[in-house]
């Protein structure tokens, strides 16, 4: 969503810059979250991984296993920059975990659990972890072998990928000049009839809860935007109380 001071400028004028700056945003956002996706499918297609969440292989060779699966993760993660990752079975057990605290947080768990219903990726909600930093993360279904996914066949586990949502997703956003009107981009994030804005002026800070609004609350312009649930455009307050002219673009996942 960018958002700009609202000037005596037509409305037609701000609508053209601020689509162009939010379609811009949007395609950064969407690379990043897809980017991520993948690595955490890359993972899950190892054959180490689905013989250890599998728990296929002998008794004698499950250490030396989990020990090399530990090592191949954890160089990922200093690649990558994640601070938690997990592998689970299909039970939700925990099978290997890298983080700073292991205790699993009730977002993370539901979109695992999405994931091991559906067979499908997902994205997990910005929300804080135990350790009360912002994550932001992505979740991948782990299949005993090639080809079950198309068959039909339920996942054996799943893979967990976190990242520090503020060193990581939101540097996509800020705040930049174009001409005479000062934009900021923020992003929205939709849970029930609760709307948070994620966003360097929006709770901006280390571990500063995200600014939140109703979905009912008209009077601000992210609340009417999401409310469309399109691409549209509006005028209201932004998180600050002062009018604004917006533009929003739905980023799926």
């Amino acid at each position: 969503l960018a958002v700009s001071e609202y000037t005596r400028r037509t409305r037609e004028q701000t609508a053209t810059l601020l689509e162009s700056i939010s379609h811009g945003h949007r395609r950064a956002v969407i690379a990043y979250m897809d980017e991520r996706k993948a690595d955490a499918t890359l993972i899950a297609q190892e054959p180490l991984t689905r013989a250890v969440v599998g728990g296929t292989l002998p008794a004698a060779q499950r250490e030396a296993a989990r020990a090399e699966l530990l090592r191949y993760i954890t160089k990922v993660r200093g690649a990558y920059g994640y601070h938690n990752l997990q592998l689970v079975d299909a039970e939700l057990r925990s099978v290997l975990v890298i983080q700073h605290d292991e205790t699993v947080t009730p977002s993370v768990r539901a979109s695992i659990s999405r994931t091991l219903a559906t067979g499908h990726s997902a994205v997990a909600p910005i929300a804080f972890d135990v350790m009360g930093d912002l994550e932001y993360g992505v979740v991948a279904p782990v299949f005993a072998a090639d080809g079950d996914s198309l068959a039909g066949k339920a996942p054996i586990g799943a893979v967990y990928a976190g990242l520090n949502a503020r060193e990581q997703l939101l540097t996509e956003l800020g705040s930049t000049f174009a001409a005479a009107w000062q934009v900021e981009a923020t992003l929205l994030q939709r849970s029930g009839d609760s709307i948070s804005i994620f966003g360097t002026g929006a709770g901006a800070g280390e571990t500063t809860a995200p600014f939140r609004i109703s979905i009912d609350d008209t009077t601000y312009a992210a609340a009417r935007v999401v409310r469309a649930g399109v691409t549209t455009a509006s005028i209201g307050r932004d998180y600050r109380g002062v009018m604004v002219q917006a533009h929003v673009e739905p980023v799926p996942g």
